[in-house]
């Protein structure tokens, strides 16, 4: 028997069954752990009343399914977004040979800041680099908010500037 369009669908792979609800960037495949159709499609209506109920789930951003050559790049704005967002303006280097990846300006000071991606917050840097920034921002492979680590810590300024509107006035 055909379902509803929104229901969901199982299938049926090797012994087990599985689900799949939605479809798009948004669909949500799992194996029903189970043998038995009756009990998938009881597992499969629970889902679907969860999926339903729930607040929407901010999902990690996986840096890893970029391509290594744009990593960095990807690396780069994220710390972009995040020190606009605490505040500080934001300039990044043109040229690849640039001693530091961005500048921040904030509460009359210039920082100079590396970005480096790592899984877990590991990187490496080699010694004649150390010189050359006065912050190191990692970022990890499994993106989530506020996961950039800084050393030494940036913090957040949020002061008006002037000739830039303030968020009430952008709002209003």
């Amino acid at each position: 028997m055909r379902r509803t369009k929104g229901s969901g669908s199982l299938r049926l792979r090797g012994t087990i069954w599985w689900m799949e609800i939605g479809s798009g960037p948004g669909r949500v495949r799992e194996s029903c752990q189970t043998g038995n159709r009756d009990e998938a499609e009881a597992l499969l209506a629970v889902r679907i009343s969860e999926l339903e109920s729930a607040a929407p789930v901010v999902q990690p951003v996986t840096i890893d399914v970029i391509a290594r050559s744009s990593m960095g790049t990807a690396s780069e704005l994220l710390v972009c977004a995040d020190l606009l967002s605490r505040g500080y303006q934001v300039f990044r280097a043109v040229c690849q040979h640039a001693p530091c990846d961005l500048i921040a300006m904030g509460d009359d000071k210039l920082y100079r800041v590396e970005v480096k991606t790592g899984r877990g917050g590991a990187v490496s840097i080699r010694t004649k680099n150390r010189g050359r920034f006065d912050v190191l921002a990692v970022v990890p492979r499994v993106f989530r908010p506020s996961s950039i680590k800084y050393t030494p810590d940036l913090p957040a300024i949020h002061k008006y500037t002037p000739g830039y509107p303030t968020v009430s006035e952008v709002t209003e």
